[in-house]
């Protein structure tokens, strides 16, 4: 099974399977640039976001500060937004008490190891179980510091099969609603063709397609 078609096994696990009896899971999306990782981890962040307490979704800057992505952290919750008494470390603490998803984007360093266990110090303080931290990074060194899996999903070129299933999960949701937009599919179409095993480089593609009348 190629690495874009774990998606299907990985939301199960987190909705119904093995993630759901663990405090914490930590799953690293690695790949070069352009491959699709945050359009892989945009996909199960929707399929997946209505299991969760709290949903949030931080950009991770290049130099990894702790401090900094806390903050970012508790910027990003929704119901906090506006909280003005409290610093990050309580806000963190106070709001992912709750079952919770958070997307680390982009993560090109974590920064010391006492860094990143400083970081998860302040995500375990709730008793829920099944909350879960998707990774996005380039570089093995990071998923080798952060994973809590045996297999983190490593993304390469897509074969012509599996960009065609992840572009009609993506842009139609199920083969119904791909079949009703034949003018879409011909246009998916010829992006499959051009991609070159590299469909998400940018999320144009998506836009493009979901934008043809």
């Amino acid at each position: 099974m190629g690495e874009w078609m774990k998606k299907n096994t990985t939301i199960k696990n987190i909705t119904h399977g093995d993630y759901c009896d663990k405090d914490l899971t930590i799953i690293p999306i690695v790949g070069p640039g352009g491959i699709g990782k945050t359009t892989l981890a945009q996909y199960i962040y929707k399929e997946v976001h209505n299991y969760f307490d709290v949903t949030v979704w931080v950009c991770v800057t290049p130099n990894f500060n702790v401090y900094r992505l806390k903050e970012d952290i508790a910027k990003s919750i929704p119901q906090l937004k506006d909280e003005k008494n409290s610093g990050p470390h309580d806000l963190i603490v106070q709001s992912l008490g709750s079952k919770f998803l958070l997307v680390l984007d982009d993560m090109w360093n974590c920064g010391h190891e006492d860094e990143w266990k400083y970081l998860l110090a302040s995500l375990k303080k709730g008793q829920t179980k099944g909350n879960i931290i998707l990774v996005t990074t380039h570089f093995l060194a990071v998923v080798e510091m952060v994973k809590t899996i045996d297999s983190p999903i490593q993304l390469k070129g897509l074969d012509p099969q599996e960009f065609w299933e992840l572009f009609k999960a993506s842009v139609f949701g199920d083969e119904k609603s791909a079949n009703d937009h034949a003018n879409l599919l011909e246009t998916g179409k010829m992006i499959s063709k051009k991609s070159e095993g590299f469909p998400f480089g940018s999320e144009n593609s998506w836009e493009v397609t979901e934008k043809s009348p």
